[in-house]
C-alpha cells in the first residue's frame, strides 16, 4: 500500500512538471524564451559571462557556447 501511495503522489509531481516543460517547449518553439521586452542580464550558465540587453547573444563572447545556455538573471525578491 505504501509503495502504491507513493507511485500516485509521484504521478501527480510529474503531472506539473510536464505541464511545466510544455509551456518551456512552446516558449523556446516561438523563440521568445531568449527575447524580452525590456534590458536583460543574461547570465552564460558556463562562464558566468553577463550581456546585457533585450536578448540573449547567439553565442557567449568568451567561451563560444550557443545562446541555450544563457538564462535572465533572477531579481532578488528578499532585497530591500
Amino acid at each position: 500500500k505504501d509503495i502504491a501511495r507513493l507511485f500516485r503522489a509521484i504521478g501527480k509531481v510529474e503531472v506539473e512538471h510536464e505541464a511545466e516543460y510544455l509551456a518551456l517547449k512552446a516558449a523556446l518553439e516561438a523563440e521568445g524564451f531568449f527575447d524580452s521586452e525590456n534590458n536583460e542580464e543574461w547570465i552564460c550558465e558556463v562562464c558566468g559571462h553577463v550581456h546585457r540587453g533585450k536578448k540573449a547573444p547567439k553565442a557567449c563572447p568568451l567561451c563560444k557556447v550557443g545562446q541555450e545556455y544563457f538564462k535572465k538573471k533572477c531579481s532578488d525578491v528578499t532585497a530591500g
